[in-house]
């Protein structure tokens, strides 16, 4: 099961931030949920199979708002990402709740 909740880390500067990533499955490999960060909610969605996930949306950074897609994988019950922006590329990493 890939869907849940995560507590997340993403690497933004040199203090990673805290967050929580809410994922949910829906009609097979289609997934929804919110990337609470930076005191920002923002709503995600995109697709899961076989552990690759590929995430994209809105998200507030202290450098202003962008758009991103992110592409990980989901392994047990840790997901790793990698966000793709205009601002540059960032890391996530995060444990299920």
């Amino acid at each position: 099961m890939f869907g849940g909740n995560y507590n997340v880390k993403l690497r933004v500067g040199i203090f990673p931030k805290k967050g929580k990533l809410e994922l949910r499955v829906m009609d097979g490999n289609l997934v929804s949920g919110y990337l609470d960060i930076f005191n920002k909610s923002n709503p995600l969605q995109g697709t899961i199979e076989n552990g690759t996930i590929d995430i994209h949306g809105m998200i507030k950074l202290p450098v202003g708002e962008t758009e991103y897609e992110a592409i990980g994988t989901v392994e047990g019950n840790t997901i790793k990402l990698k966000f793709d922006t205009k601002f540059g590329f960032y890391k996530m990493t995060g444990t299920r709740m």
